[in-house]
């Protein structure tokens, strides 16, 4: 799950033009991805996304191992740009906080990262 705030400034440009902001980033991230991507919820400056099939699954003697990929917001900006509203924004790709979270409660947290590694842990069953 990914969140991204906008700024007033950003606010007024997207929300005045588009009719549905959560329905057009969702077609930006599906249209990207791989991954099916689903918009959970949008306020007046946070979007919460969750991307289905992020980690892999592999059953182990003892559980299953997640693993998630490498993660990088670098081509972030390449694929705003083809929208006409790019101009009137400047967003900042680094996430503040990114918590990636297992089913056993086990989470890793990043800070401001660009990229994030990838990761596998685990869950004993």
């Amino acid at each position: 799950t990914f969140e991204y705030s906008l700024s007033w400034i950003e606010y007024i440009a997207v929300y005045l033009k588009i009719s549905d902001p959560a329905e057009e980033l969702t077609n930006a991230l599906s249209s990207h991805s791989v991954r099916p991507a689903q918009v959970i919820s949008t306020s007046d400056n946070t979007i919460i996304i969750q991307i289905f099939g992020f980690a892999t699954r592999v059953a182990t003697e003892s559980g299953i191992a997640y693993t998630t990929p490498n993660l990088s917001f670098v081509e972030a900006q390449q694929i705003l740009d083809e929208y006409w509203f790019a101009p009137l924004i400047n967003p900042d790709f680094s996430p503040g906080i990114t918590t990636v979270r297992f089913p056993d409660g086990y989470e890793t947290v990043y800070t401001n990262q660009l990229v994030l590694p990838g990761i596998t842990h685990e869950v004993i069953t």
